[in-house]
């Protein structure tokens, strides 16, 4: 799953909220989950955490084999379910432990996930934009706040680019 939408409330995915046709997943309720018989989905709290983020193509297929095992096994309105009822915080991390075990990695936490993906956008050159509105922060403030000292010192890089500016030829003013 893309990692912008990984946290506490992952469990709440429904099938209606993944459109894998257009590639994206609906970001629109959390979940708090008492216990297996009792749990409720209210809406999240802010419009900024209500979003539709788009999904890259190996999560899109990841979530269309899933959903034809999970349909193999038990009729679920619920992504993350093996029963019928959604998967609470506990299996989510102790799947995501299993896999790390498997991939012989260091364990993560499902927090470290989404933590994880706001790293690999400012290392692929992302725009902080885009990391504000693909993790649901209200303000950009929130996004630079939490994830700036992330962001490499590009100082020197603007040094470059502005090199003999100056000395180029300036057109003349039109007539």
């Amino acid at each position: 799953m893309e990692e912008s939408v990984v946290d506490d409330w992952v469990i709440d995915f429904k099938w209606t909220d993944v459109d894998l046709e257009a590639k994206t997943v609906n970001v629109n309720k959390t979940m708090d989950y008492h216990n297996r018989d009792w749990f409720e989905t209210p809406a999240l709290k802010t419009a900024a955490s209500r979003r539709t983020v788009a999904l890259d193509d190996d999560t899109v297929a990841c979530l269309g084999v899933w959903q034809a095992v999970q349909a193999a096994m038990v009729n679920s309105e619920w992504v993350f379910s093996r029963d019928g009822i959604p998967c609470f915080e506990q299996q989510f991390i102790d799947i995501v432990g299993a896999y790390s075990t498997l991939a012989k990695v260091q364990r993560i936490t499902v927090h470290g996930l989404r933590q994880s993906h706001v790293s690999l956008l400012i290392s692929l050159g992302e725009n902080p934009l885009q990391s504000k509105e693909r993790l649901g922060h209200e303000d950009i403030e929130t996004t630079l706040g939490t994830y700036g000292h992330l962001y490499p010192n590009s100082n020197f890089e603007v040094a470059k680019k502005l090199n003999g500016i100056f000395s180029k030829e300036v057109p003349d003013e039109p007539t």
